[in-house]
């Protein structure tokens, strides 16, 4: 049985809102900048319906992709930082929070 080789992970950091550094070329690192905006945007959204107070990770997956993050603990109302990845593999939620919880 042959096994498929693990793509790798391109991890990103956005600092200051939409300053973003990471592995992946210009255009990855713009493309978790702009996916992180969409899902922060909706997320507040829904969070305001259901009385949430902040979102601290979340994920989101389509046929082709998982992008994950994570926002660094916010103080004196600054801009969070925020940590995460996109990859073509399904990662499980469990090893994602594992994963996050080490980095922070």
């Amino acid at each position: 049985m042959a096994t498929i080789p693990a793509k790798p992970l391109h991890r990103y950091q956005v600092i200051g809102g939409n300053t973003v550094t990471g592995t992946g070329d210009q255009n990855s690192q713009q493309g978790f900048l702009n996916e992180l905006q969409y899902v922060d945007f909706f997320a507040t959204k829904i969070g305001e319906c259901l009385s949430m107070n902040t979102l601290e990770m979340s994920v989101v997956e389509d046929e082709d992709t998982q992008t994950a993050f994570f926002y660094a603990e916010v103080k004196n109302g600054e801009v969070p930082v925020v940590n995460g990845y996109c990859s073509s593999s399904i990662r499980p939620l469990s090893q994602i929070a594992d994963d996050f919880l080490k980095e922070d």
